[in-house]
Formats: C-alpha cells, sequence, structure tokens
C-alpha cells in the first residue's frame, strides 16, 4: 500500500481486531456477470486471528450490492446441464434420502430454480432471490417465491424441512447470522446445506489476495470448515459431514494449464497478463483490470457441508 497505513477493522463475525492482513484485492468492473461502466475499487484481504473468517474490507454498501445483483446477467449462475454439480448432488441426495414426501424445502439465491428442480415432486419447494427475471423463471416453475433479501426468513421460523444455500454465504456480510436465519427456519431435525470456497484450500493458501475467488468482487466473506466448526459450538446445528470439491473438475490438460498461468500469476501478475487471457481463460477475460487474477477453476478449493438441527 505504498507506505500508507493499513486499517485493521474488527473481524465483521466475531468481532476481534486479531486481523491479519493478506494484501490488496484486485479492481473489478465485473459483476454478476455484467461489464460495469466504473471499476469497482477491490479493497483489502483479511483473516481473523480468531474466527479463521476471511473478509474483504472496505467493501461496497449492502444497497450497493443488492443494486448490483438485481441488474446481473440472466445466466451467470445457472449450471451447465443437471446433476452437474456435486454441491447440488450431495444436498439433493440429503434431502430425499433423509426427509418425507411432501416436506418444505427453501433454496437461498435459487435463482432459477435449478437446484430444486432436482427434487422433483418430493417437496414443496419456496426459494429467495433477488434477481427479478431469475425469480419469474423459477416462479414459473414451481417455486413459491418467499422474497428478495434472506432477511424474509425471519417470517418463517420453523417451517422447512431442508434450508439450503449453495455459493450463497460467500455474498453475506456476516456467514454466522445467516446460519442463525437458516437454522430458526429449520424444524427439528431438520437439514441446513451450505456450499462455498474453501480458504484453507493449499491453492488459496499459495495465492493468497492473488487467488481468483476473493478476488471476484461478488465475494466479500470467505470460510473454512475450520471457521464452521468454530460457528457451530453455541449453535442448535450439529455437522454431519463435508465434502470437498472442484467446482469445475476438467481434463489434466486443463488443470495443468490453469496450474501454471496461477502460478505465473503468483510470481509476477504484470508477466502473467498474456498468460490469463490466452491460457486460464473464463468469464473475467473482459475484466478492465489487466492484473486480475486467472481463473483456477479445476482446483479442489470448494466444500458443501450439510448440518442438522437438534430435536
Amino acid at each position: 500500500m505504498d507506505g500508507a497505513e493499513i486499517p485493521f477493522p474488527r473481524c465483521r463475525g466475531c468481532g476481534s481486531d486479531q486481523a491479519r492482513y493478506l494484501g490488496p484485492l484486485p479492481a473489478s468492473n465485473l459483476f454478476a456477470g455484467r461489464i460495469l461502466p466504473e471499476v469497482l475499487p477491490g479493497g483489502n484481504l483479511y483473516q481473523c486471528g480468531n474466527c479463521a473468517l476471511g473478509y474483504r474490507y472496505p467493501q461496497l454498501s449492502k444497497a450497493k450490492l443488492d443494486e448490483l445483483y438485481a441488474l446481473g446477467a440472466g445466466d451467470i449462475w445457472q449450471a451447465s446441464a443437471p446433476g452437474a454439480r456435486t454441491d447440488w448432488t450431495l444436498g439433493a441426495r440429503e434431502i430425499l434420502e433423509r426427509h418425507e414426501p411432501g416436506c418444505r424445502v427453501a433454496d437461498l439465491g435459487c435463482f432459477d430454480g435449478g437446484f430444486l428442480a432436482l427434487l422433483g415432486g418430493h417437496c414443496a419447494k419456496s426459494g429467495i432471490e433477488i434477481n427479478a427475471a431469475a425469480a419469474a423463471r423459477a416462479a414459473a416453475a414451481g417455486v413459491h417465491i418467499i422474497g428478495q433479501d434472506f432477511a424474509s426468513l425471519r417470517a418463517e421460523r420453523g417451517r422447512f424441512a431442508a434450508v439450503t444455500a449453495f455459493d450463497v454465504i460467500e455474498h453475506v456480510e456476516n456467514p454466522g447470522q445467516l446460519l442463525s436465519l437458516m437454522a430458526g427456519a429449520l424444524m427439528p431435525g431438520g437439514s441446513l446445506i451450505i456450499s462455498t470456497g474453501d480458504f484453507d484450500s493449499w491453492t488459496w493458501r499459495l495465492m493468497r489476495n492473488r487467488y481468483w475467488y476473493s478476488a471476484i468482487p461478488e465475494h466479500i466473506s470467505y470460510l473454512s470448515e475450520r471457521w464452521l466448526r468454530g460457528a457451530l459450538v453455541s449453535s442448535p446445528l450439529r455437522l454431519a459431514g463435508v465434502h470437498r470439491f472442484s467446482h469445475a473438475p476438467g481434463a489434466a490438460g486443463r488443470t495443468a494449464k490453469e496450474a501454471m498461468a496461477n502460478l505465473a500469476y503468483r510470481i509476477s501478475p504484470i508477466a502473467a497478463r498474456a498468460l490469463r487471457r490466452g491460457i486460464a481463460g473464463g468469464r473475467r477475460d473482459g475484466n478492465l483490470n489487466g492484473d486480475y487474477p486467472p481463473c483456477w477453476m479445476s482446483a479442489r478449493d470448494h466444500f458443501v457441508a450439510v448440518m442438522r438441527k437438534q430435536d
């Protein structure tokens, strides 16, 4: 930061002042699949020394984030094909095998209802979605939209057999509060299922603030199993299982190319600029910031966690 004083904000999860500065995050003109006319500041990456939560600071206001999400591209969070996502497959299995037909399920950030479609007619489907076009498609597919904001869950206490949030919790300022909201909406014995990036993955630990996942401007909180176990200590939820996976597993050739591009970028972002554009590819190649990180979609840097509410 060119000698400037680095701010050390309190952890917005546990309130600790034991922040660890991991470096600046890159600016970006891409958000939710749209190219923006302005470049968004990246802020800095921190990790709490107490609870292990990673977070971006400073960040855009919630009002600005909500505005950008509402204007997001119509296909940005779709899976390539039904059953193509590991986290969706595991989440559907938990619900179909554990909960009776006719149960109620809510998916946070349901987009067009893609995950809920995997459940067929097994359950009554509800969702929360801020993008109006996506919410309309979900509703047309039989999903009851209960709101645009996660705060809508406060009116749904104890109503659901399962509440899910796939690639969602990294978008919220206080992940612990979201877990509490989700737990409150569960019936006793209900399942809570989340997936997100793994802040403790070896690829992320290697790249630190130069990692593709932490650079995405929509992402403001970064979780790990270590953080999750700590967050559940005083919760009615109990961790039933954690599965680590690659968000987009690829052939050996792609894996090698992405690894090479990221290692080059780790050593010298400027020298790796051509590799980022020519080898790593990905949906962020239109970024005006030429030093934006290359994707590493083949890395095993995500996890899905299944929790159950005590009876």
